[in-house]
């Protein structure tokens, strides 16, 4: 038996309707209701999906070590006249943050800032930092590092270095 409207309906507001006889804006606010939903369950399932990827990528990068100090060399040749010398010209990468452990080169060098900027730190000596543009002189098998301190911009170095023959670019140091 169908009722009117009226009867269907308490003092206590109107009585729960089946779906199928929902009016079309009770309808209309069940979808929308929906609708929400399932956007913001989305959105979160994207959302956990970025922190997951993010962690894992953070820990790959992690993994990967250092950014670290490359040394190009350029030129090696026998010094005329000095008999076992040579001539040895490389260029030092070093990225953003990067540092240059403790270590002694097989000769004298003079080493140019061609870009950027770095801290060395001489043993026995003060630490200096040397800007692009600026030179200095380092004295063979001098035991320093080096350390990129910006966390955005590289430097590249210029060394030229007068050593025994056939010697490494850098030595351990002991």
């Amino acid at each position: 038996m169908i009722l009117p409207r009226a009867a269907a309906e308490s003092s206590w507001g109107p009585r729960a309707r089946s779906p199928s006889i929902r009016s079309s804006s009770t309808r209309r606010w069940h979808w929308r209701e929906e609708n929400t939903i399932k956007k913001t369950l989305l959105l979160l399932g994207v959302g956990l999906a970025g922190v997951v990827v993010g962690a894992f990528g953070a820990t790959y990068v992690g993994a990967q070590g250092a950014a670290q100090v490359t040394r190009t060399e350029l030129l090696r040749k026998p010094i005329s006249g000095v008999e076992g010398k040579e001539v040895i010209v490389f260029v030092a990468d070093v990225p953003p943050g990067a540092v240059a452990t403790r270590h002694a080169h097989p000769g004298d060098e003079a080493i140019y800032m061609l870009q950027g900027a770095l801290t060395f730190e001489p043993d026995g000596g003060q630490p200096f930092e040397l800007k692009a543009g600026q030179i200095t002189f380092n004295p063979a098998k001098h035991v320093h590092m080096a350390r990129n301190v910006s966390s955005s911009e590289p430097a590249k170095v210029l060394n030229c270095m007068l050593a025994e023959k056939n010697q490494p670019l850098t030595l351990p140091a002991h």
